[in-house]
């Protein structure tokens, strides 16, 4: 959902990482996949200062470790108070700006799936967030000196990691965005893609007679056992037919009588 994305580039160095990640690759540039465009949506940004290093709000990912059969993903946000380090924001102000939103967008090496893949993979944002088609956000109120940790729930164990953007807005609606920091990638796990089963017996039909409709279904489940269920597969779960189209006695008593 990318109300308007901006095409220059973010500055700054690779983010401290700490903890271990479950799958991913750690290697040099050329194996990040990059956003053709910043993602700055209109209804946050009034105005974009696009060197992540020279704003005064961070946000680092510190690890991923499994929980509970599922994979944790934990970052911390905070606000350096030093104004004077820092181009865009002394430009702006005399004393630093709240963070108020941080979006983290999905890898563009992991494929559009389905309007609500992501959301049927996120079992949790803490604090509590917004899941779109492809990005994560939380709402935040953070102040100089504080540090925020976020934290992201997603379905299965050792979920990989991979490189994309974030996007970082102030309490002034500036608007900065990194394109190099670590985020899920649920589609190197190739189980949480998805299969259709065989369709199932259609019901009863709605009418006994002048035109009803009835049903068959089928599921979309995990190409690995076959029974737990994903969003991704291409298609309908459902079919209509037509069913018992005779007229009804009282209609057919009428057409009978006009011929």
């Amino acid at each position: 959902d990318d109300d308007n994305e901006d095409g220059s580039s973010a500055g700054g160095d690779d983010q401290p990482d700490s903890g271990h990640d479950n799958g991913g690759d750690n290697g040099g540039d050329d194996d990040i996949c990059y956003h053709n465009e910043r993602f700055y949506p209109d209804h946050d940004c009034s105005f974009v200062c696009d060197g992540y290093e020279d704003n005064e709000w961070r946000v680092e990912y510190i690890s991923s470790h499994n929980e509970d059969g599922n994979t944790v993903f934990v970052y911390h946000a905070f606000v350096d108070g030093r104004v004077d380090n820092f181009e865009c924001a002394k430009r702006e102000h005399a004393q630093s700006q709240a963070l108020s939103k941080v979006y983290l967008r999905l890898g563009c090496d992991c494929e559009y799936q389905s309007h609500s893949f992501l959301e049927s993979m996120t079992l949790r944002m803490e604090p509590f967030g917004e899941v779109k088609e492809n990005q994560w956000s939380w709402y935040l109120d953070l102040k100089d000196g504080e540090v925020k940790e976020l934290k992201l729930v997603l379905k299965g164990e050792n979920i990989a990691v991979g490189y994309s953007e974030m996007t970082l807005v102030g309490a002034d609606r500036r608007c900065t965005a990194y394109n190099k920091v670590k985020v899920p990638n649920p589609c190197k796990n190739d189980c949480v893609f998805g299969e259709w089963t065989k369709w199932s017996e259609f019901g009863s039909c709605s009418a006994a007679c002048g035109g009803g409709r009835k049903y068959r279904t089928r599921e979309c489940v995990s190409v690995c056992d076959g029974m737990a269920k994903v969003d991704n597969c291409v298609g309908d779960n459902n079919h209509l037919s037509p069913c018992n189209t005779h007229p009804c006695p009282d209609e057919q008593q009428i057409i009978d009588q006009q011929q």
